[in-house]
């Protein structure tokens, strides 16, 4: 295993002794003001890309940002226990459902790995995607690109988890009452820029 105590020795050292009341602070209780449903991609430095501090982004993360439906017959009890404690406990001001390019997950719908069957919990996770590709099969049939490919998957891919996320009533109820924003947004790892999903044209329009 590699060594990890050189980078623990120098956050405490530096980072920590830092913010070292904050931290302390913390340790106690914690207050963020955004929810962050990502992928578990190693690119995506949430922290990073909001310039947020400890104790202000509450992640919640997994293989292609899925969010089940609300009345999903096949729970994703993690994902929705999250919602449950950030949105109702925690009352979080914003959720940000953060995709990304060259999504794993997404290319690996659509182009599945022969030695699929040997990796049978993936196989069933990326499963539910497959609608998500279904909705856009001719689109997807009329583009050469891979890239062109990639990128209306996960564009589809944000739109359909935020339309999932609006489903829930603790969601949808607090965004009529003003008191909760929720957002759709592509991350361009490679150029350091974020897409938002407009609702209301059904596109996405660069931060």
């Amino acid at each position: 295993m590699r060594d990890f105590k050189p980078a623990v020795d120098h956050f405490r050292e530096t980072a920590y002794k830092d913010k070292q009341d904050i931290y302390e602070a913390l340790a106690r209780t914690h207050s963020p003001h955004t929810l962050v449903i990502t992928c578990g991609d190693s690119r995506i430095n949430v922290e990073s890309l909001l310039q947020a501090g400890p104790g202000e982004v509450f992640q919640i993360r997994n293989i292609a940002n899925i969010v089940p439906e609300y009345n999903d017959p096949d729970p994703v009890l993690s994902l929705q226990a999250g919602l449950d404690f950030t949105v109702t406990s925690l009352k979080v001001n914003n959720i940000i459902l953060l995709g990304h390019i060259n999504c794993g997950g997404c290319n690996t719908c659509l182009n599945p790995p022969e030695n699929f069957d040997e990796m049978p919990y993936l196989k069933e996770w990326i499963g539910k995607l497959n609608p998500v590709k279904e909705s856009i099969a001719d689109q997807l049939a009329a583009l050469d690109d891979p890239v062109a490919k990639s990128d209306l998957m996960e564009k589809t891919n944000i739109i359909t988890q935020y339309n999932h996320l609006m489903e829930y009533p603790i969601i949808a109820d607090r965004v009529a009452a003003g008191n909760l924003k929720v957002e759709g947004w592509h991350f361009h790892t490679d150029e350091g820029f974020v897409e938002v999903y407009q609702p209301e044209t059904k596109t996405f329009k660069r931060l």
